[in-house]
Formats: structure tokens, sequence, C-alpha cells
């Protein structure tokens, strides 16, 4: 049955969209780099511990750890000072990592997500 309004030409009809769901897996949404660290934007479905680490090869120079519950968050992990000192002595500007993610879910499955990023030093 049409409505007033539609019947006089106004507005169009109302389109019911479906709410889209998240999914039950763990999504890397995108990094981004600033001087010093890297910062990646995960989406998680349950309460998760989120660990990223900076590969240089198969050296890691950064590393970083935290718990969540289910959401979307930034998650940064930073150069070591002792590294960023030694690559800057070496006359450095900037360095190519690689991001790796892991995502454990509590109870759940674990991902990894890898991301090639050009942090600056």
């Amino acid at each position: 049955m049409a409505t007033a309004a539609e019947r006089a030409g106004g507005a169009p009809p109302a389109v019911r969209v479906r709410a889209r769901l998240w999914r039950r897996w763990p999504l890397f949404a995108g990094a981004r780099t600033r001087r010093g660290y890297a910062a990646a934007t995960i989406r998680i479905t349950r309460r998760s511990v989120i660990k990223t680490q900076l590969l240089r090869g198969k050296r890691v120079v950064g590393l970083s750890r935290i718990v969540r519950k289910a959401g979307v968050y930034d998650v940064t992990v930073s150069i070591d000072p002792k590294v960023r000192r030694a690559l800057r002595h070496d006359g450095r500007k900037r360095v190519q990592l690689t991001l790796r993610v892991v995502v454990a879910p509590i109870g759940g499955l674990t991902r990894v997500f890898r991301y090639r990023v050009l942090v600056r030093l």
C-alpha cells in the first residue's frame, strides 16, 4: 500500500537494507607508518590476544601485545630504540620491514597477517 507522499510523487519507497553482518574471523583492515613505528587496524569478533611484530628478515626489531574484546582497534608497534639508533648510524633514513600481526581469539583459531611497511627512522 502506497503512502500519501508516494502517491503525490514525493519520497521514493523506503528500501529495507539488511544490516551487514560481521564475519566470524578477524580482519586486517590496513596499516600505516609514522616515524619509528607502524600501526595496524584490526577488527576482531571476540576477545583476542593481538601480538604484533616488526621483522627485518627473520630478526624481530619491534614487538607489542594486547588483549581486547570484540571491536576495531589500532595496534601500534615501535622499532626498538637500539635498532633504530644502529640503522640511523648506518646512514639509513627509512627501512622496509614486515609487519606481522597474530590474532589469537580465546578458544578460537589463530590467524596470522603479514604486511610490508616502509618505516621512517
